[in-house]
């Protein structure tokens, strides 16, 4: 009986020991205790600058190719549905004429859009529960995450500032901007669509080899879908760089 009574003594030490040191670990991790003020901050910060990257990078890049698929617009309101995309017309139909009326935007509005959209999906994504006030600090949060892109070669380029201050004390840490970069040719895409675009604009159809061969292999002009494979309808191009797999889609439309 006295062995039985000391393994259960044992026991009972035992479990007290584990859930010491589990509230240790917690007291340190949450709130701090034990920790230097800044070490802890840097925690807490690093924790929402995790957050942020991760909804960064889970939603950039399928924005960005449904932007690419869909002719520059993200919810096109005049497009023809092809191969499950929603392509936009960039040139819309002149009844009994080749020609066609060219409507494709500036690239900035374009781009306005897809920020938007990038901004907007960022937000839905983001963790609230990091930027509430804890136990021992507060959290400083001016706004909403607000996104802005740069096109810098053929590289876009998101950036996010997300103005979230953590506080304890007299301690203060402040997140800085989070950026992600995406090696996508959306200027020069765009600059071969608008030739494309112009050329049916003004003479009512494009020379795609002959485009090509100008430019001597830089870029790939597909047409998925025109009248001299006997469909007097849409012409839908999808253009790449040479070696990239990144691909632009748009409409040119035709008669019904």
């Amino acid at each position: 009986m006295q062995k039985r009574g000391q393994v259960a003594i044992f026991f009972i030490i035992g479990i007290v020991i584990i859930i010491l040191i589990a509230l240790i670990f917690v007291g340190r991790k949450e709130y701090g205790i034990g920790v230097p003020k800044m070490q802890f901050l840097n925690s807490k910060l690093d924790n929402v600058k995790k957050d942020l990257t991760n909804c960064i990078d889970k939603t950039v890049l399928p924005i960005i190719k449904k932007f690419a698929d869909q002719g520059g617009d993200l919810n096109p309101t005049r497009s023809v549905l092809y191969l499950n995309r929603r392509v936009k017309y960039l040139c819309y139909n002149i009844e009994n004429d080749n020609k066609c009326i060219n409507i494709m935007p500036p690239l900035n509005s374009m781009i306005n859009d897809l920020d938007q959209q990038i901004n907007e999906d960022v937000k839905q994504c983001l963790n609230k529960d990091l930027v509430k006030n804890g136990l021992g600090y507060d959290v400083v949060v001016n706004g909403e995450p607000k996104t802005n892109i740069e096109i810098i070669g053929e590289n876009l380029v998101v950036n996010v500032n997300y103005d979230v201050t953590f506080v304890k004390n007299e301690f203060t840490n402040k997140l800085n901007e989070v950026s992600k970069e995406v090696n996508v040719p959306i200027v020069e895409l765009y600059n071969v669509a608008h030739d494309v675009v112009n050329s049916h604009a003004k003479d009512g159809f494009f020379e795609q080899l002959f485009y090509m061969l100008n430019k001597k292999g830089a870029y790939i002009v597909n047409v998925d879908k025109s009248p001299s494979a006997g469909n007097v309808g849409d012409i839908i191009y999808r253009i790449n760089e040479k070696d990239s797999d990144f691909q632009f889609w748009f409409a040119i439309e035709g008669d019904k």
